[in-house]
């Protein structure tokens, strides 16, 4: 009703205007008509002693006292210490904060699209931060956002963070002076403007374009929203946020690894075009890939392996890679990267591997193989032609012994044999 286009209200009679800003007023306040009207007929309904709905009840009224935040915590039969409290809290204390972070960010984002700004979530952890330290002088729960609150405030037409201001002036209000009226609120009038305004949150318009663009998409969405309702909010925002984690990493613990021959006059290659990075989850992925494609083939192949995707790597990659390499050279093949970033260059070579071969291109890593193998077979025909030379000389040596052999031992008469004087 707040968004009717009433025209220009220069041109408007007064009490057109008057009618105006009254349909104005009651749309923006309407949570608290809703309120306001159900207390009146629950008020009539208690003084004839009829109870027909589930009442608020009695509200202690008085605001606490500003002390130091207490430690320790007595009761009438048994007293608490600071230790037994914090190992009674134990990971609590991790949870709770988690969990205030998280909401507050999951709560923030959806109305920030809805009206056009950003957060900030630095911004929102300090806030957090802050508030609680000074909450725990006056002994508050522990502050985080709620969607009821924020539906409530969004749809009553708060629009900046001033609305904190009043809201806080009329809950200080309201507990001083206003908690005996409090007891006839009906819990199913305060259900109602929680419901309704947090129907407005709920955007099933993106359920087809989820299902047209990528399907895989609505698992954490439908997930995320029934655990919510079954479960509760925080831990429905846990389990989304563990399952949309899982969707994440997933593609980095399996990373794409096409493959494809290569081949020239000299031998036939394989070129391995990697997706993702290269890190811990999915390194043995890419490791078993090149092994199955390449050395573990009816006849092994060199490869390249086209890092262009590539944007970081790790210990485990670079140990991973080693062992490539190592695998490598025990089949007389060679494994050359090409297109490393620099950073990642880097990496590799402050690892100094053995036998680390890198190109810049596709095309300068067919080059160095090509080079590669012409120097191994270059190599390998010299050492087989010094073989052959040598294994001709020796055969030279024993024809000329047995040459030597056949020829008719010399006489010596002696009557011209020359005796010693």
């Amino acid at each position: 009703m707040r968004d009717i286009k009433w025209g220009d209200v220069k041109m408007m009679s007064k009490p057109k205007r008057v009618f105006k800003y009254f349909i104005w007023l009651l749309s923006t306040a309407r949570n608290a008509v809703v309120v306001v009207i159900a207390s009146g007929v629950s008020a009539g309904f208690v003084a004839h002693n009829i109870y027909p709905f589930s009442l608020t009840g009695n509200i202690k009224a008085g605001l606490p006292k500003f002390q130091p935040p207490a430690f320790t915590i007595s009761t009438n039969e048994t007293e608490l210490t600071a230790n037994e409290v914090f190992s009674n809290i134990g990971v609590g204390f991790g949870i709770v904060s988690l969990l205030g972070l998280v909401e507050t960010i999951a709560i923030g984002k959806p109305f920030a699209r809805k009206n056009g700004y950003d957060i900030d979530a630095d911004q929102e952890l300090l806030a957090i931060g802050a508030s609680n330290i000074l909450g725990s002088f006056v002994g508050a729960y522990p502050v985080t956002g709620s969607f009821s609150r924020t539906a409530v405030n969004s749809n009553s037409g708060v629009m900046t963070p001033a609305g904190g201001i009043w809201t806080a002036a009329l809950v200080l209000l309201a507990l001083s002076f206003l908690t005996p009226l409090f007891y006839y609120i009906p819990d199913a009038a305060l259900a109602a403007v929680i419901i309704m305004a947090v129907l407005d949150m709920v955007d099933f318009s993106l359920l087809p374009k989820l299902w047209k663009i990528k399907k895989l998409d609505l698992l954490p969405w439908i997930v995320t929203f029934i655990c919510c309702l079954l479960i509760g909010i925080e831990w429905g925002i846990i389990i989304g946020v563990g399952l949309s984690l899982l969707l994440l990493l997933y593609p980095w613990s399996r990373p794409t690894v096409e493959v494809k021959r290569g081949s020239d006059k000299i031998n036939t290659y394989e070129i391995i075009d990697v997706g993702q990075g290269l890190l811990f989850p999915g390194i043995e992925h890419f490791s078993n890939k090149v092994h199955a494609k390449t050395l573990s083939a009816k006849q092994s192949k060199s490869a390249i392996v086209d890092m262009h995707c590539v944007a970081n790597a790790d210990y485990t990659s670079v140990e991973s890679v080693e062992q490539l390499y190592a695998d490598f050279a025990k089949k007389k093949k060679q494994l050359i990267l090409c297109n490393l970033r620099p950073s990642v260059l880097q990496i590799f070579l402050k690892a100094k591997l053995k036998h680390f071969l890198y190109a810049e291109s596709i095309e300068d890593a067919v080059c160095l193989l090509k080079d590669t193998d012409q120097s191994e077979d270059t190599t390998i025909q010299g050492t087989e032609d010094e073989l052959e030379t040598s294994s001709q000389r020796s055969d030279e040596d024993t024809s000329s012994v047995d040459d030597k052999k056949d020829l008719p031992e010399k006489s010596v008469d002696p009557d011209t044999e020359t005796q010693p004087l």
